[in-house]
């Protein structure tokens, strides 16, 4: 946790008599869980929420608040950046989520399916935002962009109520669309009671994807960052689902895709 400014308007937020038990714990980076006990004890469980957040802290059980809290560093790279070097990015919450030590205690009802969807919602509306704001000038930016909304068209109707109905036009107007409509999704699915048919349900819409890799018209760029993220997908849902049982076959599969779709400029359709 870093420190940071003191957070103003306390007084706003809680009153005055409240304002001052919070000051006494203004230091951002000596704040400890005791402490933020003692805080639930005078401010209430909202008090203390709210206070944990202003520090910095976030409820990464929240599978929401998890991805927004990750996909700041893991997904968006300013495209001047991008032409000076620096690799590009690809966020997907599962996945990272088991690559990286845990500081937090896994929820009862964790589903490595539900964060991953929720993760590729977050995706596309942070690489919607960065095309509202950057423009679409750039082709690699555009089919990561088409790329991410593909992924999303195909699942959300299988696991929700809720669809992406935009083209897959590169420019601000559906993008501006696609970011408001994504958060939406992202904020439903991480409130879902998932169950392992929900994951059986988005894998198998995305196993049928055969066909749209077959359309000729399509650009070979758009093709493999569609086939880039598929496979982290596969990968994901598969295993939620062969969480209690061998997978040795699919694996060897999934490993043959992987090599198929390692290369951007190399990938062959």
């Amino acid at each position: 946790m870093l420190p940071g400014p003191r957070p103003r308007g306390y007084e706003d937020l809680f009153g005055a008599q409240l304002a001052l038990e919070i000051y006494r714990f203004d230091d951002w980076q000596t704040l400890q869980l005791r402490q933020i006990r003692t805080i639930e004890q005078r401010l209430g469980a909202a008090g203390a929420y709210l206070v944990t957040a202003l520090a910095g802290m976030r409820d990464l059980k929240n599978l929401y608040e998890r991805a927004n809290t990750c996909v700041a560093c893991h997904q968006t790279v300013e495209l001047p950046l991008l032409k000076a070097g620096h690799p590009e990015l690809i966020f997907e919450l599962d996945g990272q989520t088991v690559s990286q030590p845990r500081h937090w205690r896994e929820a009862t009802n964790f589903s490595g399916g539900q964060a991953w969807f929720v993760g590729q919602a977050v995706a596309l509306r942070e690489l919607s935002w960065q095309l509202t704001r950057e423009g679409a000038s750039d082709p690699k930016l555009n089919a990561r962009w088409q790329a991410a909304l593909w992924l999303v068209q195909k699942v959300a109707p299988t696991v929700s109520s809720s669809a992406v109905r935009v083209t897959s036009e590169a420019n601000a107007e559906n993008a501006a669309a696609a970011l408001k409509t994504a958060d939406q999704i992202a904020r439903q699915a991480a409130q879902m009671c998932w169950t392992t048919d929900l994951s059986k349900k988005a894998l198998e819409a995305l196993a049928s994807s055969g066909p749209d890799f077959r359309q000729r018209e399509l650009a070979n760029e758009l093709q493999a960052r569609r086939a880039e993220r598929l496979v982290l997908a596969l990968d994901r849902l598969n295993n939620d689902l062969q969480r209690n049982r061998s997978g040795e076959e699919s694996d060897s599969e999934l490993n043959s895709l992987f090599k198929l779709a390692q290369s951007i400029p190399d990938f062959d359709r």
